[in-house]
């Protein structure tokens, strides 16, 4: 489960919502502060929607993460609690340990069950995704030993800090980026793992949604 999967879900209830007429294009567009055109074309799949977009969508439909990310399961979204890691993902925060837990989130088990060893944390000020990642979201992650993927969000090691961060290897190298640009590194003796502590499944932006278990 990644959220361009949460995604996919999200935009497929939106249109079946403005097919059966129980909501609007403009009126969706007004309620989550974007253009009719642009989120036109998010439910085209022309543009991406970013998690800002999305929580806004839900919140305006009375959805939950939950209940997206059990679209698709077989027998409905059996639940499964998810590990709450101590402390927050950020610069200048410590690194989420994976064994230092707080508590749990009941997330779908058909869509966790893939994960090779989930866990929630909730993520700190970071100045290089602001406007993407605000403090207090919500981070579900895969703590597993082989959860690195080329390209994707990961919390990974930046000097100091443990920071979220899209990872490539390349040539002896590893970037990190928060955008657009990649900052390129030599990885010297280390291997990818030394650099990523987990991937990123999902961005949750409305956690007053997810009952604590």
């Amino acid at each position: 489960m990644c959220f361009e999967t949460i995604q996919a879900s999200l935009a497929g209830v939106v249109r079946e919502h403005v097919a059966s007429g129980a909501a609007t294009e403009r009126g969706l567009a007004r309620a989550t502060g974007v253009s009719q055109p642009h989120l036109h074309h998010i439910l085209k799949g022309a543009r991406s929607m970013t998690p800002r977009v999305a929580d806004r969508l839900m919140r305006h439909l009375g959805l939950d993460f939950a209940e997206l990310a059990g679209v698709g399961c077989e027998k409905g979204p059996q639940v499964r609690p998810v590990p709450l890691l101590a402390g927050m993902a950020g610069p200048g925060q410590t690194t989420p340990d994976p064994d230092t837990v707080t508590g749990s989130y009941p997330l779908p088990a058909c869509d966790v069950a893939a994960l090779l060893r989930p866990c929630a944390v909730r993520a700190g000020a970071d100045p290089a995704l602001a406007g993407f990642l605000d403090p207090g979201d919500l981070l579900l992650l895969d703590f597993g030993a082989e959860a690195f993927v080329q390209g994707s969000w990961h919390l990974a090691a930046d000097g100091a800090d443990c920071v979220i961060r899209r990872v490539q290897v390349a040539g002896g190298r590893y970037g990190l980026s928060a955008g657009r640009d990649w900052i390129w590194r030599p990885l010297l003796h280390l291997s990818v793992l030394n650099i990523v502590r987990a991937r990123v499944v999902w961005i949750g932006k409305s956690l007053e949604q997810i009952p604590a278990a």
